[in-house]
């Protein structure tokens, strides 16, 4: 199976570094590629690869197939979570909380309806409760 990929807008932008040294933020043409086998071997792996960087994760099997939540990573920095059809939050989770890296959409039009305060409330409650704790959404990994 080939790798599928996608093009993402970005509701802040992804950060990296000009030729001249300046900081910019990349908030179109973000690609995200999914590996679900490679030499025969089930991957499951996803990257988010934008001009300064890349970040790659591999699903959480017993999270999706407990409770059908998609989450690539284990729940620290620089997680992605699945929040609507072609919406992708980027979050880093630690013990004094949650914290929204970006948010991307296929549709930039669709990032209107996924502020911050509204990522976060999702995320919290895919965790079982609102303010989830790492020990919280750790616990979801092996429940």
């Amino acid at each position: 199976m080939p790798a599928l990929s996608w093009k993402y807008y970005a509701a802040d932008g992804l950060e990296f570094e000009n030729m001249m040294k300046l900081k910019k933020k990349q908030k179109e043409e973000i690609e995200l590629t999914f590996i679900g086998e490679a030499n025969g071997k089930i991957e499951n792996k996803s990257a988010i690869k934008w001009k300064g960087g890349q970040i790659q994760n591999f699903l959480c099997e017993k999270l999706y197939n407990s409770k059908k939540i998609v989450w690539f990573g284990t729940g620290g920095d620089n997680t992605f979570i699945k929040l609507d059809e072609g919406v992708i939050a980027i979050v880093s989770i630690g013990f004094d909380g949650t914290e929204i890296g970006d948010v991307l959409s296929k549709e930039g039009a669709k990032l209107k309806d996924f502020d911050v305060e509204t990522v976060e409330a999702f995320v919290d409650a895919m965790a079982g409760a609102k303010n989830a704790k790492a020990n919280d959404v750790f616990s979801l990994f092996i429940t």
